[in-house]
């Protein structure tokens, strides 16, 4: 897997079987809309992060966004290296990457495509909206991939 750092690109290589549709946790893709909708009211700053599949649902982890222009996004490669070792002592994988459209549909563009990593996931959220869209991205098009919503219950 390659993720565009701004100009650099840093290769990764993970070997994750794509599935036909995922779950995500509902609590967290909330927080994350409410996050993306509060960073585009702000000069129209897009929020940027990895999608981590934990062998039951996926997890995302914002990264920082490096660039300075309103609807864009670039990672900190140290910060995406740091996340990366963790996940994979946890036994975990990173499986793709996420971010915001401040004005636009959470469809992919086509710098979206050109710069995601190739057979990976694309989780895009539409500020607008506050809806989220699950994409696989592979020889250069994305499909829509379906994305279940899981309500987790803590135990008490």
């Amino acid at each position: 897997m390659i993720f565009r750092l701004g100009v650099r690109a840093l290769s990764l290589n993970f070997g994750f079987k794509m599935r036909k549709e995922y779950l995500a946790a509902k609590d967290q893709l909330t927080s994350l809309i409410r996050q993306a909708r509060v960073s585009a009211g702000s000069a129209g700053r897009e929020i940027a992060g990895l999608i981590v599949d934990n062998g039951f649902y996926l997890d995302f982890i914002r990264c920082k966004n490096a660039s300075r222009r309103s609807g864009s996004f670039s990672f900190v490669e140290k910060e995406v290296q740091s996340v990366v070792v963790a996940v994979e002592r946890l036994g975990r994988e990173v499986v793709g990457t996420f971010h915001s459209h401040p004005s636009s549909t959470a469809e992919p563009g086509d710098s979206d495509i050109e710069h995601a990593p190739d057979d990976s996931l694309m989780l895009i959220i539409d500020c607008t909206a506050g809806k989220t869209a699950l994409w696989r991205v592979k020889g250069g098009r994305a499909r829509p991939v379906k994305l279940k919503q899981l309500v987790l219950r803590s135990r008490s």
